[in-house]
């Protein structure tokens, strides 16, 4: 056979291997001892049959085998639920080649104490849930997961358990990280630890059912910026949504969420929260913010950069990027606000809170660099002359340091703090409180002068000076 005729045969066996590929559908429970609906999969004290290990419920007849993709949806036309066998170890369901999910069919993680349900390709095609147990511990899930374009996959936590999701995954469907029902409804924690270079849809964390508190609430926990998707061809203001007081928790040193990634975050319904939880950790936040009539919360000892100017929207949540735009109106007098209850916040972009009405704790600070390059930071400190009510809803307690650990040369220095409007210049002026100088300097004093290239506006600015000499008799 000449080398011609050998690819044509090849190319003829890849054509019929993929035009033989079986699938097998979940056509049937396992008998009387199965669980009476998804809810009752949380219990972990009934160890009904899995489907995973039983003939009867598939198609073919057969156990879960390799070689064939299987499809899990509704079973005769009625919602269906499907589970795994109660594991306390690691374990790959490689029996699957491919679990397909469609509407219809709830997944449910019966793991316990960290153990982790692994799948090499775990494919959601409709709006579905996958659940984890209500006494368990952690749940995990690994392996590779994809959502599909055009739906939306739920992950559901319960009674305050963490679902950890080390997935890789891809694809441009959409996820919801919410609470099942029960009594603690409303407290659900999640990670996302895989690489999700490839995930292209958007993410929603929401607490459910009653407006929550800051301790009933939705969390969700990263370690890094690509736990929250890949780079997006085009920007999506709400590619990570927080509301109903939900958290986002940077856990780990010096997490950045680029602005490269065309990725914005949404703050919904009933507010939202970033928690920097370690002292010595930073969070930078270039992700451009978009706020409706609500609050951004800062959590945590740690320090939170924000490096994109502040957006507005009446649009809580679910709407398309236009509808946003349109919609935007930073001076429409409803209350945009930031409250910072711990650590610390700084801004890289003089536009990062401007609208916002902000509000400081004790104990929290307002961090700026002394030795700016030209720019509106520089020129304008913290920009707050959009909003038509005054700006600070408390004193604002002010660090000044020098950018860098190599320390300051100047013998003097002018640092913009803030530029309000004229209007609201005199409550401003009341409120503002240097608390912490660079070794070395002295106050002399906070001056106001016209903002530069602003109508009726006011910058505000502090002026230090190096310390007379000091002798050292030895």
């Amino acid at each position: 056979m000449n080398m011609k005729s050998l690819m044509i045969c090849m190319a003829a066996m890849i054509v019929t291997q993929v035009a033989c590929s079986e699938e097998i559908r979940y056509v049937a429970y396992p008998g009387s001892s199965h669980p009476s609906s998804a809810s009752a999969c949380r219990d972990l004290n009934t160890d009904w049959p899995s489907p995973f290990t039983n003939a009867v419920c598939w198609s073919d007849g057969l156990q879960p085998h390799k070689g064939a993709t299987y499809i899990a949806g509704k079973i005769d036309g009625a919602d269906s639920t499907l589970w795994t066998p109660i594991q306390s170890v690691d374990t790959t369901y490689d029996m699957f080649d491919t679990l397909v999910l469609e509407s219809g069919c709830i997944l449910c993680i019966r793991h316990t104490h960290k153990k982790a349900a692994i799948f090499n390709d775990l494919r959601i095609a409709g709006d579905t849930s996958i659940w984890l147990p209500n006494n368990g511990g952690t749940t995990v899930i690994g392996g590779k997961l994809t959502v599909q374009d055009g739906v939306q996959l739920i992950l559901a936590s319960y009674n305050s358990r963490l679902f950890r999701v080390d997935s890789d995954i891809s694809g441009g469907g959409n996820i919801r990280l919410a609470s099942q029902g029960g009594t603690s409804a409303f407290k659900a924690i999640f990670a996302l630890y895989g690489a999700n270079t490839d995930f292209l849809g958007k993410i929603q964390v929401r607490s459910s059912f009653k407006p929550p508190t800051f301790d009933n609430c939705t969390t969700l926990y990263i370690t890094n910026a690509i736990g929250l998707g890949g780079n997006l061809p085009e920007f999506k203001y709400d590619a990570l949504n927080l509301t109903r007081m939900s958290r986002l928790v940077a856990n780990a040193s010096d997490i950045v969420l680029p602005a490269s990634a065309n990725r914005g975050i949404s703050i919904g319904a009933n507010n939202g929260r970033f928690d920097v939880p370690v002292a010595d950790r930073t969070f930078t936040v270039n992700w451009p913010i978009t706020l409706g009539a609500y609050t951004l919360y800062k959590d945590g000892p740690g320090h939170l950069v924000l490096g994109q100017p502040l957006r507005f929207t009446s649009v809580a949540e679910g709407t398309s990027d236009s509808a946003a735009d349109s919609k935007e109106n930073p001076i429409s007098g409803k209350t945009h606000s930031v409250d910072v209850r711990e650590g610390t916040v700084s801004v890289t972009d003089c536009n990062a809170l401007n609208g916002a009405k902000i509000a400081f704790s004790n104990e929290t600070a307002f961090v700026m660099s002394v030795d700016l390059p030209d720019g509106g930071m520089k020129t304008y400190g913290v920009r707050c002359d959009k909003a038509l009510y005054a700006p600070l809803a408390t004193t604002m307690p002010i660090r000044l340091r020098a950018s860098t650990g190599a320390g300051l040369s100047e013998g003097r220095y002018v640092v913009s703090l803030v530029t309000v409007p004229n209007t609201y210049a005199a409550d401003v002026e009341s409120k503002l409180s240097i608390e912490e100088l660079p070794a070395r300097y002295r106050l002399l004093g906070i001056t106001s002068a016209a903002a530069e290239g602003l109508s009726d506006a006011t910058t505000f600015k502090a002026e230090i000076v190096r310390r007379g000499m000091t002798f050292c008799l030895r």
